[in-house]
C-alpha cells in the first residue's frame, strides 16, 4: 500500500486550464504500478510507457548535473 500526503488547491477552473495548457501528463493507472514497480522507478515507467517523447524524460537522471 503506498500513501501520498499533502494538499492542493485550484481556483475556478485552474485545474482545467493547466490540462489544457499541457501543465500536467496525464497517464493510464495500470495495477502492475500500483503492485510491482518499486517507488523509485514508478515516474520512469509511467514516462517510458507513454512512448515517444516522454520515453526520452524516462530516462532523465534525477540530478541533471549527470545529464
Amino acid at each position: 500500500m503506498r500513501f501520498f500526503v499533502g494538499y492542493a488547491g485550484w481556483s475556478p477552473q485552474q485545474l482545467l486550464e493547466e490540462l489544457q495548457g499541457g501543465s500536467w501528463v496525464p497517464a493510464t493507472m495500470y495495477p502492475n504500478y500500483l503492485f510491482k514497480t518499486r517507488p523509485e522507478r514508478l515516474w520512469s515507467q509511467v514516462m517510458s510507457n507513454k512512448g515517444n517523447t516522454f520515453s526520452v524524460i524516462a530516462e532523465m537522471p534525477e540530478d541533471v548535473h549527470f545529464n
